[in-house]
């Protein structure tokens, strides 16, 4: 997966400590993380060393949200960017 900008990067530690330290996430949600976080009951990670099976398709699954989200923060932060220079 490629890099994140180190604002995505931020946010989601920031997000990751404070539903740690508060709970903020109500029952049945989760964040999806990468490898770099432990599974948890809020965060869902990738399944390590898969090739075949539901697994995988997890982790196909699990991919797809990942990019989505960072397609998603990009374009944000992108029209951010935007309204700022605007002002």
């Amino acid at each position: 997966m490629g890099e994140l900008h180190p604002i995505s990067l931020l946010l989601k530690q920031a997000i990751s400590m404070h539903t740690l330290q508060h709970g903020i996430m109500k029952d049945g949600l989760v964040l999806f993380g990468d490898n770099t976080y432990l599974n948890s009951p809020f965060l869902a990670t990738l399944y390590p060393n898969v090739r075949r099976g539901s697994c995988d398709y997890y982790n196909f699954y699990h991919s797809q949200v990942s990019v989505l989200c960072s397609c998603a923060l990009s374009c944000l932060f992108f029209i951010l960017t935007l309204i700022y220079l605007q002002s």
